[in-house]
């Protein structure tokens, strides 16, 4: 049991190292979430070498709350789809079948969006 909390530390340090080099590199493409580096400067008080440390680590975080809402969405649809499958009748008036596909159709795109973001 220990060691299953083990290595589910090592893959989230794993996942950490990668998602800061990703950041590393949006940087050295010029790439900067103007909100983000706004709040960064902000709370480093004007110091460029503390903005630019505390940038990352709120970039590293927005990218894995994304990836979060994805993996929320991804289970809403699921759930969403398991309803509609049953008889129109029963189901309540908001959901219907195209309001599925619009979310899954927004998950999706996220997703790629995500994928295509981090390489």
């Amino acid at each position: 049991m220990f060691d299953f909390f083990k290595v589910k530390k090592i893959i989230n340090r794993d996942n950490d190292e990668f998602l800061y080099g990703e950041v590393l590199t949006e940087m050295d493409n010029g790439t900067i979430h103007k909100n983000l580096w706004a709040k960064a400067m902000a709370m480093s008080e004007g110091n460029d070498a503390k903005a630019k440390s505390l940038y990352m680590q709120y970039r590293v975080q927005k990218i894995k709350d994304e990836l979060q809402l994805i993996e929320i969405a991804a289970k809403e649809a699921k759930k969403l789809n398991k309803v509609t499958t049953t008889p129109k009748k029963v189901l309540p008036k908001k959901i219907e079948e195209k309001d599925t596909e619009n979310f899954d159709d927004y998950s999706e795109r996220r997703l790629r969006e995500l994928a295509h973001a981090l390489g």
